[in-house]
């Protein structure tokens, strides 16, 4: 079992989230949005800080993987929504100027 979050659950295209995590028994914990690594935590619990600009915009998924001691492998987490705003500035900068 994998328990996991994301906090806050919106956040602007130039912020920070962060993901706790918590898997007992795990040796490494990975977070992932689709197939790229965002961080990892070593040992069961932790948190992986996740800068938004590389997420694009709007609503994405983050999942965390825990790698364990046991037979069983890999423990998948639910999916974590996170919603990415565009930030002030980045929606000035497409504003064109006369």
């Amino acid at each position: 079992r994998i328990d996991a979050g994301v906090q806050p659950a919106v956040v602007e295209a130039n912020g920070q989230a962060q993901c706790f995590v918590a898997a007992p028994g795990a040796r490494t914990i990975y977070v992932f949005h689709n197939r790229r690594l965002l961080g990892q935590v070593k040992g069961n619990q932790g948190t992986v800080v996740v800068d938004a600009q590389g997420l694009g915009s709007g609503p994405v998924a983050l999942t965390a993987v825990a790698i364990g001691n046991s037979r069983k492998g890999k423990v998948f987490s639910p999916p974590m929504p996170l919603t990415v705003r565009e930030s002030y500035q980045d929606a000035g900068s497409s504003v064109p100027t006369r």
